[in-house]
């Protein structure tokens, strides 16, 4: 059972990609979506603060933050050489790695913007779960499989982010540190940083699994009708 759902929603501002996302537990998914609806007006299907009047967003804000959930929010910021597309894996990929550093499943689901749809060939009315947990999608097929891996990483976990497309089965790895990548205000990497490659070859050569009891236990030495072996007696 998935034990987080990430709900996530984006937007391309002048200059500025931003992709924010509200963390809950599954099991608590149902009551918070009860209190969202009860603030939609008579007639409205969703809560959006571009339709809003500033007096109704003070309401909103108020009330959201009565809300026992988890909002992170990542910005990248847009040039000639990094455009929406690129800062939207970027945001994502950072996301997921926050998500696999809390060691649980979690699934992600991502609203719908008519800007990057285009892009993805996604119709506007398509809301999806973007990604899974390798865990997760154990038993699943896809026409295309994509792995975001890390250092996390394992054999037979490698194995299964990689077999579950039935025509193309990618793995993508992250060059730069998530710091880099979202505004840093750090040092530039040294220059013999660890390859990505070695990394995550390092990572699928080592194994997780789990090895039975009697696979440990060493066999009894078969003495036969040895007469003079001692009993220690």
């Amino acid at each position: 059972m998935t034990d987080l759902l990430a709900f996530v929603d984006e937007s391309v501002r002048p200059g500025r990609y931003l992709l924010g996302a509200v963390i809950v537990a599954t099991d608590e998914a149902g009551r918070l979506r009860r209190a969202v609806r009860k603030l939609l007006l008579p007639g409205q299907r969703k809560l959006h603060f571009k339709t809003e009047g500033r007096r109704r967003r003070r309401e909103l804000l108020d009330a959201l933050g009565q809300l026992d959930v988890e909002a992170i929010v990542y910005s990248c910021r847009l040039s000639n050489d990094v455009g929406a597309e690129v800062a939207r894996s970027r945001c994502v990929a950072a996301l997921v790695r926050e998500l696999q550093s809390r060691r649980c499943e979690s699934e992600l689901l991502i609203e719908s913007c008519e800007q990057l749809d285009a892009m993805d060939g996604v119709p506007g009315w398509m809301r999806h779960g973007y990604a899974v947990t390798v865990h997760k999608a154990q038993g699943r097929t896809c026409d295309h499989g994509l792995l975001l891996a890390s250092d996390d990483l394992h054999r037979e976990a490698g194995y299964v982010g990689l077999s579950r497309g039935r025509e193309s089965n990618r793995m993508y790895l992250v060059s730069t540190e998530p710091a880099d990548e979202l505004e840093p205000h750090t040092p530039a990497r040294d220059d013999d940083a660890i390859d990505p490659f070695d990394v995550i070859a390092q990572a699928l050569g080592r194994s997780a699994a789990k090895t039975l009891a009697i696979e440990q236990a060493e066999p009894a030495p078969d003495h036969g009708a040895d007469d003079d072996f001692d009993l220690g007696w």
